[in-house]
């Protein structure tokens, strides 16, 4: 089903690659989408030559037909069924004034004439910049001639000079604002039209034409002179755009160019059967993890084996434990395609690729401030009646790699290790094992601490922390992931705001993703989805944060709602 019957789709910058060609998975995606019953239309700023050339290479590999195109910024708009153009011209004077300012402050100009472009061609001042477009945009350039009829749909102000650039575009407002539309489209590019000429003009037209409304069309660009068409139609995708007006308006914004077309059919175009989930994140103790042993029951592990190899899913350990951990538990699961496994470690203050090994965010504590907070900690600690019955884990990446085990700093840690060894099996307690050169000393001298967590026996203990921690509340995220510890991270480090980061980074609506968790840690990433997950058992906070609760136990939580939400069929009803 389709959530949009009719997309426009801008070229350079976004359907198009550095090398000005389509890729195999854009044109995957746009067949996809026509073989659906939608309606693809290039809108562009290129000249109708170009623009027929582009769609002509969708059309031949979709099998399909296309009946428009909107060219030259909307100025040119043609039904290639029948070859009837709807055209919108600049006056001749005002073409020839604006050469003269073009060629007196050297700027290499291009005017898209009638006459020129019907000869598939250019008029064009000679420059380097005029050749390399030229071979670019497969177009003939023609020579400047007074006598020539230079009535015209669009002219280009190019140069690598900003500045010059800044003062044309502040010169063209000034003269021509109400004549014409100017649109500064990159830093090295103006584009000029007849006024009220823009692709937002001409999507209304071609939306008329098809009879769909705003809600059912979605418009793809990267630029300036794509924000007409972004506020014409109901969503938008704006493909790493450098436009802070564009972003804006966007309805959705991927932050990479390869592929990003398919991208966005894919994630927000054609809809899924199952309700649009593209990405699992998952907390790790008492939701995916057995509470005994550690590991994973083998039902959840085929479920999310089959949600991410053969529904394509993205999977996401989100947890309050460092990434090593996680890793192991990552290589447990055997999953076939590991770029599609990501890690947010510690509640949100780390997000890791797993296959690239590549740290996508990371976020510290100041040494400063960690060290106030270990001295208040330590005020409570050294009580001599108290000494043996509390402890302080501080994760740190120090000069580390983080695909090697990221060194732990420990206050008491016999008392911890002691306590949980029984508890949590070797493969991930390892790293706890008591290292004397990794006693908290100095913590100033400790360096990129991520994370800071304190355990205690005694609950009034707990109590007597927790009012001293309060007097940093404005500068850390404090916040308990057991009944019986405090967490310290860094300020806006959350579960929520490391899936936000990383649906960012995807390019994927956060509305999409489906959390699964069952503490109080998690409910910043439950409260983000129409899709979020917890168990019955979990404290009413939790299951109040959360779309969906489940009665099933902790370490089946994850297996069971990829099931009922992912893989289960679902019955689907006609419009």
């Amino acid at each position: 089903m389709l959530k949009y019957k009719l997309l426009a789709v801008d070229l350079d910058g976004t359907l198009l690659s550095k090398s000005k060609r389509i890729s195999t998975n854009n044109l995957d995606a746009l067949q996809r989408y026509t073989s659906n019953g939608g309606t693809c239309v290039v809108m562009t700023g290129r000249s109708i030559t170009s623009a027929e050339r582009y769609t002509k290479q969708i059309d031949d590999f979709a099998q399909n037909q296309s009946k428009y195109i909107i060219a030259l910024n909307g100025a040119y708009i043609k039904n290639l069924l029948t070859g009837e153009t709807i055209t919108n011209l600049i006056d001749a004077d005002i073409v020839k004034d604006i050469y003269a300012y073009g060629k007196e402050h050297h700027l290499t100009v291009w005017i898209y004439s009638e006459e020129a472009v019907a000869k598939k061609g250019v008029v064009s001042s000679w420059s380097l910049m005029a050749i390399i477009l030229k071979y670019l945009h497969c177009l003939k350039l023609f020579r400047f001639k007074h006598s020539a009829n230079l009535a015209s749909f669009k002219i280009n102000l190019l140069s690598f000079r900003k500045n010059k650039l800044k003062k044309a575009y502040k010169w063209l407002e000034e003269k021509y604002g109400s004549r014409l539309t100017v649109c500064l489209s990159s830093p090295r590019h103006i584009e000029i039209n007849n006024l009220n000429v823009n692709k937002g003009m001409a999507l209304t037209k071609l939306m008329q034409w098809y009879n769909v409304n705003p809600e059912q069309t979605m418009a793809i660009g990267d630029s300036n002179n794509d924000l007409t068409a972004f506020k014409t139609a109901g969503a938008s995708v704006a493909i790493k755009s450098r436009s802070s007006a564009l972003l804006a308006q966007a309805t959705h914004k991927i932050n990479f160019k390869k592929d990003a077309v398919a991208h966005a059919i894919d994630s927000y175009v054609i809809s899924s059967k199952k309700g649009d989930i593209t990405l699992i994140a998952s907390d790790l103790d008492g939701t995916l993890l057995q509470s005994s042993t550690k590991d994973i029951v083998e039902s959840t592990k085929l479920s999310i084996q089959k949600a991410v190899d053969e529904k394509g899913m993205i999977f996401v350990i989100s947890t309050g434990r460092a990434v090593d951990d996680c890793l192991v538990v990552l290589k447990n699961l055997e999953i076939k395609d590991q770029s599609k496994l990501y890690v947010i470690g510690v509640n949100g203050g780390c997000i890791y690729h797993v296959a690239k090994r590549k740290i996508i965010y990371i976020n510290y504590l100041p040494s400063p401030l960690a060290s106030q907070v270990y001295g208040n900690f330590l005020r409570i600690a050294n009580d001599v009646n108290r000494k043996g019955e509390m402890s302080c884990q501080l994760f740190a990446l120090g000069d580390a790699k983080l695909n090697h085990p990221q060194p732990l700093y420990w206050y008491n840690q016999e008392y911890l290790y002691n306590k949980f060894r029984e508890k949590i099996p070797g493969m991930l307690v390892n790293n706890w094992a008591p290292k004397e050169d990794h006693l908290i000393e100095d913590v100033n001298n400790i360096k990129n601490i991520f994370k800071m967590v304190f355990h205690f026996e005694n609950l009034d203990d707990r109590a007597r922390v927790m009012a001293l921690f309060e007097a940093f509340k404005d500068q850390v995220e404090i916040t308990p992931s057991a009944p019986d510890n405090i967490e310290i991270m860094p300020k806006d480090s959350n579960k929520g705001s490391g899936l936000t980061r990383l649906c960012a980074y995807l390019g994927i609506d956060v509305k999409d993703t489906m959390p699964v968790g069952d503490e109080k840690n998690d409910i910043s990433m439950l409260a983000l989805s129409k899709h979020s997950v917890t168990l019955n058992s979990a404290p009413e906070i939790v299951r109040n944060a959360a779309a969906f609760v489940l009665d099933t136990k902790p370490s089946y939580l994850t297996g069971q709602a990829i099931d009922e939400l992912i893989l289960k069929p679902k019955v689907e009803y006609a419009e």
